[in-house]
């Protein structure tokens, strides 16, 4: 698609979502991360609340950039998620009206990914790169990555839609993420309470699917945002 459709579909309307992609009923269950990669040959930033996607991805020469925001497990507000075959490139949008408009000149429908918090918590802002044919768009909850974009010569298209306030144990994974380069490729389970502390167990799905039992290491968050690689009793 040319950018003068990319720059169309960005101003037909937008308005206030979030995220929670649907993969299973377990997932469907709880407020999950959502997770975000990047792709260093086109450029183009993804995001999903599908861990197995996300570890897919990254195996695949992705990288994970830890998790961008927490979803609600339902709100009055869906996020749309499409898909343009011909660039490659996926586009993100509360907007019954963009999505129609995306399906009619080609895009593919990919279902509902995630929805907006009703009470409108956490703003997720939406930038716009003019010049750019795949990675067009951006979503981020740090409003100083939105305002260096838009000194770059992004576009500002506000909020896209809210998020919802990390709980203490997803503010610890997010420091794992945040402190793990290998992070997108591990499959990350909480483990246990060790007094305030959190303890996750990381199993590497490659390795499991070799029968062995993947687990490659635990990690030991305390409030302050420390991680420590440690043993299952939270010993480093």
């Amino acid at each position: 698609m040319k950018n003068s459709a990319n720059y169309l579909l960005a101003t037909i309307g937008l308005t206030a979502g979030a995220v929670l992609l649907l993969t299973s009923h377990a997932q469907a269950a709880e407020n999950l991360p959502v997770y975000r990669l990047y792709n260093p040959n086109s450029g183009e930033h993804f995001y999903t609340k599908d861990a197995n996607e996300r570890i897919s991805l990254a195996r695949g020469g992705w990288n994970s950039e830890g998790i961008g925001w927490i979803s609600p497990d339902t709100s009055q507000l869906p996020v749309y998620r499409l898909y343009n075959p011909n660039a490659g490139d996926h586009h993100y949008t509360t907007s019954a009206g963009e999505k129609d408009f995306l399906l009619n000149v080609g895009w593919r429908n990919e279902g509902i990914s995630w929805y907006s918090d009703d009470a409108q918590t956490l703003p997720i802002y939406r930038a716009y790169n003019p010049h750019a044919t795949t990675g067009t768009h951006n979503y981020t909850e740090n409003k100083v990555e939105q305002t260096h974009l838009i000194q770059l010569g992004w576009l500002d298209e506000h909020i896209g839609w809210y998020a919802q306030t990390p709980t203490d144990q997803q503010q610890a994974l997010k420091e794992i993420f945040a402190f793990e380069p290998a992070s997108g490729r591990l499959a990350f389970t909480f483990y246990k309470m060790l007094g305030a502390d959190y303890l996750f167990e990381a199993k590497d799905p490659a390795i499991t699917e070799q029968g062995g039992t993947g687990t490659v290491g635990f990690y030991r968050v305390t409030p302050t945002g420390t991680v420590m690689i440690t043993d299952a009793n939270g010993n480093q």
